[in-house]
């Protein structure tokens, strides 16, 4: 494809850009129990979550992480753009823009940057998967020629109702996240997000910017077979990687590193398991994977381009880092090579896939590769 991705940053409970590649090499965990983030709902809970640190009660959650974002991440290359994509789940529960993280993205733009606020045209709501395909979705529009210059900015936020929810659907851990563990309980819910910039070759010439990572493919696929489990055999979701392997032109010994969903629920970890082995055959065993939700939690729609963030900076040190919270590999899964918390593991290619899993059976993977290129998680404001 002839897509890029520049300026790449993403904003977590463990920090944001070097600070956060850093301390995920460390094996650091941004969690956070419950009862600490929202003691008045969750007096007694032991669970973790990836929450960020001093969001005023009082204010739009979903508002202020967007306002972080701005802060740290969004380059005056935003400018530039010639279309702003947004991605979310719900964004906030309650208050001015509940259930609108359109809306709430809108105001955001409105008032940090009113002259891009017309070229923002919508938001990706696809579930878990939503940060991974609009990804998918500015590079298939740059290839084309539609646009030369996107800007993406996935981004979602926790609140009690949410955890509530999900405490209710067993979804989240009774502890921590531990994905690939045999005593994995669920995930780890948490919020944060992502920007960044996506071009053709004639875009980056436009922005005068290095070759930083280029797309080289992505595959989607979905089995709506539950509202909120996977296709149990794995052949579904195995097709978003099959479909990515070929629109990247790539085979599965190609693949450096797998950036896995590894929720750390017991359904997904071993079906996602099952879909590598059917995607990767037993190539699989030679590929450094590993999962980051235990140390900056599951940051629902915000994700997928967090994690395809961390992917890019993986095949640019050439290194994976392990997966926080997985204490004793589960035997039964259909892949038991995963990097462990507190390691790294040199890539033997500087090819990284990123997949993402979400409620309604969606399942999204993207390819990308190392290119010439600066220094990850700088803001280059000129």
């Amino acid at each position: 494809m002839d897509a890029y991705i520049s300026h790449p940053g993403a904003l977590t409970c463990l920090g944001e850009n070097t600070e956060l590649w850093q301390r995920l090499l460390e094996g650091d965990s941004g969690l956070t129990k419950a009862k600490d983030a929202f003691g008045d709902w969750f007096e007694t809970s032991d669970s973790f979550v990836g929450v960020l640190p001093d969001l005023d009660p009082s204010r739009s959650r979903f508002l202020q992480i967007l306002e972080r974002i701005g802060d740290s991440l969004i380059p005056q290359e935003i400018e530039s753009c010639e279309l702003v994509l947004g991605a979310s789940s719900l964004g906030d529960l309650a208050g001015e823009f509940a259930g609108d993280p359109f809306g709430c993205m809108k105001h955001f733009f409105e008032q940090r940057y009113p002259s891009v606020a017309p070229r923002f045209k919508g938001v990706v709501s696809s579930a878990c998967s939503s940060g991974t395909d609009v990804l998918s979705m500015a590079a298939m529009l740059v290839d084309q020629k539609k646009y030369d210059i996107v800007g993406v900015l996935a981004a979602d936020c926790l609140e009690p109702g949410k955890l509530l929810q999900h405490f209710a659907l067993g979804t989240q851990a009774e502890d921590r996240a531990r994905p690939f563990d045999q005593n994995r309980s669920g995930t780890s819910f948490g919020e944060g997000g992502g920007f960044a910039i996506v071009a053709n070759k004639q875009g980056m010439a436009k922005l005068k910017a290095a070759l930083s990572f280029k797309i080289l493919g992505f595959g989607m696929s979905c089995d709506a077979l539950n509202i909120t489990a996977p296709d149990e055999t794995g052949e579904i979701p195995s097709l978003a990687l099959k479909r990515a392997l070929k629109a990247a032109g790539c085979s599965p010994s190609d693949i450096g590193y797998i950036n896995a969903h590894a929720s750390g629920t017991a359904l997904n970890d071993q079906v996602e398991s099952i879909a590598m082995r059917k995607a990767f055959g037993d190539e699989i065993d030679n590929i450094a994977v590993s999962g980051t939700k235990g140390a900056i939690g599951h940051t629902l729609g915000g994700v997928g381009l967090i994690e395809a963030i961390i992917a890019c900076w993986s095949v640019e040190h050439g290194v994976a880092p392990g997966t926080a919270g997985l204490q004793a590999a589960d035997p039964s899964l259909a892949v038991t090579h995963v990097v462990k918390p507190g390691e790294t593991q040199i890539l033997k290619k500087s090819v990284a896939m990123s997949t993402t899993f979400g409620f309604g059976g969606v399942n999204s993977s993207i390819i990308v590769a190392k290119n010439d290129s600066g220094t990850i998680g700088e803001k280059n404001n000129g």
